[in-house]
């Protein structure tokens, strides 16, 4: 009965937090599609498909092995623990960002050449900042869950998702000129 109730305390943090980061996410698209319009919030949603692509891959799948590997050693074997930690979190933060520094560099290309939309090259160069963030906020997560602090895993999805929804807003509208 404790592991049942632990279970679901710890799950409802992580629910509730990642809850409320998706819906205030999903309240800045849709302040962005208002105020952008069909054609502006089409060009946005595509360079945010592209960046997220670019993101699922910059990843390695490293989240899922941290969470594990920092589990097993987090009582056991804490000079591995923390040396785990370093690790996965130097590693996502190296390599996400070289990924977002080539998102930006190729922005102009890709969205002339690859997709067709000159016009999306600078919200594909903004985008590419969820190509660092993302994967950072993946591997954080983990690493919460993987020390049982689930009620810290909820409160930073929450933060998170309230933070990226607005600074998607504000950099987005500002860079299209509606915010001008």
């Amino acid at each position: 009965d404790t592991t049942l109730r632990t279970a679901l305390r710890s799950g409802s943090w992580a629910l509730a937090g990642t809850s409320v980061g998706r819906v205030a996410h999903v309240a800045a698209l849709l302040l962005a599609a208002r105020q952008l319009g069909s054609e502006q919030f089409g060009g946005l949603s595509l360079a945010l498909s592209t960046a997220l692509v670019v993101t699922s891959v910059s990843a390695l799948g490293l989240p899922v092995a941290v969470q594990k590997l920092v589990a097993e050693a987090r009582e056991v074997d804490a000079d591995r623990r923390d040396r785990l930690i370093g690790l996965a979190l130097g590693l996502t933060a190296s390599v996400g960002f070289v990924t977002m520094i080539g998102g930006v560099l190729t922005s102009g290309w890709v969205a002339d050449r690859i997709l067709n939309q000159s016009a999306v090259g600078p919200l594909l160069a903004v985008a590419s900042i969820f190509i660092l963030t993302t994967p950072m906020v993946e591997v954080i997560a983990a690493l919460l869950a993987a020390l049982e602090r689930f009620d810290m895993v909820g409160l930073f999805r929450a933060v998170h998702g309230c933070l990226c929804g607005a600074v998607l807003v504000v950099v987005l509208l500002e860079t299209s000129g509606a915010g001008a």
